[in-house]
Order: structure tokens, then C-alpha cells, then sequence
């Protein structure tokens, strides 16, 4: 008899996620998500950090298709993604998540969004990737059953959901 690992259903799970089969409220609950990362971002755009980021990502991600949401710059996804999160994670108002005591969407939204404009995905797509980027970082996060929260352990396995959602 073969092993199945968790890592591999969960996988295989994300991967498959049918975004039309979601229902409605599934759907809300990821725009609202997708909405309060945007929300955050907005607050934290001016920050020091999120300026040195961009500069920096900037300089090194140049010329692709994923549009930074402040400053009308157009990078690779990793770029976009990696300003972007900054930008909505830097003043710590982003969402949080009481199983693995974190924050997933700063990590999630930016990735999907940007990775969305090198493929070209549907909003369906996008939603989907989100969905399923959430829910591989939460599980991940938290299996770690850690008494103090560490946001960077988990939620880097969301966002290669994400991408790999899009087939990134």
C-alpha cells in the first residue's frame, strides 16, 4: 500500500480547486480579503520601508507585466508582489488568522495579483489562487502549534500555491 503524504493531498487539492464550484460565500469572504490587503497596502505605500523596497525590487525586477499598485511601475510578478506585500504588511494592519496566529493575505493577494497579470487569469482564477493560497498557509501555519506567532515560517508556502495556481 502507497504512503499519501498531507503535503501532497494538499497539494493536489489546491492545485484542482475548482473556482467555479465555490460558493457564494466562499467567493466574499476572498474579495473581502483581497480588498482589506489592498486597504492596508494603501496605508502603508508612504512607509520608509516600502519605498526602499521599491526601489530595490525595482532596479532588479524591471520590465514585466505585473503593475506595482503605487507608482505605475511594471515588473516581474516577483517584483509587483514583493513591493506590494511590503506595502500592505509594513504598519502590521493587515488580516490576521487565530490558528496560526498571523498574517496569510499580504503574502497571498500581492502573489496572486501579480502573477494574474503575466497569464493573463480570469478573476475566477484569481479568487481561486487566493482561496487556495490562504488555506495551504493556514493549515501549514497552523500544524506549527508554536506559542509565539512567526508569519514568515508558512506564509511563503501560500503564496508558491498561489503562483503555482497560475501556473507559475
Amino acid at each position: 500500500m502507497s504512503q499519501v503524504w498531507t503535503t501532497d493531498a494538499l497539494a493536489e487539492w489546491s492545485v484542482g480547486l475548482d473556482g467555479g464550484g465555490l460558493p457564494d460565500a466562499v467567493i466574499a469572504k476572498a474579495e473581502d480579503c483581497i480588498l482589506d490587503v489592498i486597504a492596508c497596502a494603501i496605508a502603508g505605500r508612504q512607509s520608509e520601508a516600502t519605498k526602499r523596497v521599491m526601489a530595490m525590487a525595482s532596479a532588479q525586477y524591471r520590465d514585466g507585466p505585473a503593475g506595482t499598485w503605487f507608482g505605475g511601475n511594471h515588473l516581474h510578478a516577483t517584483g509587483a508582489a514583493f513591493i506590494n506585500s511590503t506595502a500592505a504588511s509594513i504598519l502590521d494592519l493587515d488580516d490576521g488568522h487565530r490558528l496560526p496566529c498571523g498574517h496569510p493575505g499580504a503574502a497571498v493577494v500581492p502573489t496572486a495579483l501579480a502573477v494574474a497579470q503575466e497569464t493573463n487569469a480570469s478573476g475566477l482564477d484569481v479568487l481561486a489562487a487566493v482561496i487556495a493560497g490562504y488555506e495551504v498557509c493556514t493549515r501549514i501555519g497552523g500544524s506549527e502549534h508554536r506559542i509565539a506567532y512567526h508569519t514568515g515560517n508558512w506564509t511563503g508556502f501560500g503564496a508558491a500555491t498561489t503562483a503555482a495556481r497560475h501556473g507559475y
